[in-house]
């Protein structure tokens, strides 16, 4: 694929990105020391970035850590001219964490999270059913998340490995008590809130805070990283695709899929898709060679259907925080 970066960043922004995008929290001094630039070089280039809005640095939990087990994709057909306004009535449902407007079969697709199947239930039946102007859906349950990664440059690591592990029971976390989520709270809104900070808000020992965040960290309970607006780095199409491959291929084909770069999300599930993908590229050239070389070509899957991500209006992974857009996808 070719890199066509905004020209606002430079070979230098760039390598910050990526070094952030691996830790968010790491000091100006060491990121100084690494890109071999003087401290007030790199200062000045990370604060450029926070205050442009082309990077935010947040926390990133991981949802099995606060007990969230149940994940869904949702395609929804509104009433005609309701769009937008079902769109803002979904952004504002806690449980749910991304709501796009998408060129498809459906006008609406969300993804959300529940702690058990119960949970699951109630919002089906008791908030998206009665939500106005509300014409039909379509669940799938999430089996297995092979891949989460909001990186562009980075490579993945063992944070979102440790994500996909989650359905499957197999990523196991420290109990959380209140004081870890006030903490994960004070993140989700400033992913480099000094550590005497958070101790002065929550009215805490410096110490106590710091062992409770480097716990937190070392479990990979959080993330801190910087998430770059996609549109920063050069990607002007969005997509979601839902897959169709024959059963014995399933596990094999979602595992290569999690290889690609341009897709950053892969969950396997139940329903009319055996695989739904979420990808990002430059330009819809790009996705039409990649949904004709890759999924036609080299994986072989039987069909695939393409849902043109029009408008993000929600892209969220803050538990806590009020902030809907905190993995900054948006303009």
């Amino acid at each position: 694929m070719s890199q066509d970066f905004s020209p606002e960043l430079d070979h230098l922004d760039l390598q910050i990105i990526k070094e952030m995008e691996v830790d968010g929290r790491q000091s100006i001094s060491e990121l100084a020391r690494k890109l071999e630039v003087g401290r007030p070089v790199a200062a000045r280039k990370l604060q450029r970035l926070l205050d442009e809005h082309i990077i935010r640095v947040v926390a990133l939990a991981a949802p099995a850590a606060l007990g969230y087990q149940t994940q869904v994709l949702t395609g929804i057909n509104v009433q005609p001219g309701e769009v937008n306004d079902v769109a803002e009535r979904l952004e504002a449902l806690n449980s749910i964490h991304l709501v796009v407007t998408i060129a498809g079969r459906q006008d609406i697709f969300i993804w959300a999270l529940f702690r058990d199947p119960s949970e699951l239930s109630s919002f089906l039946s008791a908030e998206l059913a009665k939500t106005p102007g509300m014409a039909s859906t379509e669940t799938l349950i999430v089996l297995d998340m092979k891949k989460i990664s909001f990186a562009y440059l980075a490579s993945d690591d063992d944070f979102y490995q440790k994500l996909s592990l989650e359905t499957s029971g197999q990523a196991s976390y420290p109990v959380l008590d209140q004081l870890d989520m006030d903490i994960i709270k004070e993140l989700e809104a400033d992913g480099r809130l000094a550590v005497s900070d958070i101790s002065a808000k929550l009215g805490y020992s410096r110490p106590t805070i710091h062992a409770k965040l480097q716990r937190l960290l070392e479990h990979r309970c959080i993330k801190v990283v910087a998430l770059a607006r996609p549109r920063s780095m050069g990607f002007q199409t969005m997509a979601l695709v839902g897959i169709n491959v024959r059963p014995i291929e399933i596990d094999i084909i979602s595992k290569r899929l999690a290889t690609y770069p341009n897709v950053h999300m892969v969950a396997t599930t139940a329903g009319r898709f055996d695989i739904m993908i979420m990808t990002l590229f430059h330009n819809s050239t790009e996705l039409s060679e990649f949904l004709r070389a890759e999924l036609g070509g080299i994986l072989n899957v039987t069909s695939a259907e393409t849902m043109v991500m029009m408008d993000v209006k929600k892209l969220s992974l803050s538990f806590f925080s009020t902030d809907h857009r905190n993995l900054a996808i948006t303009n």
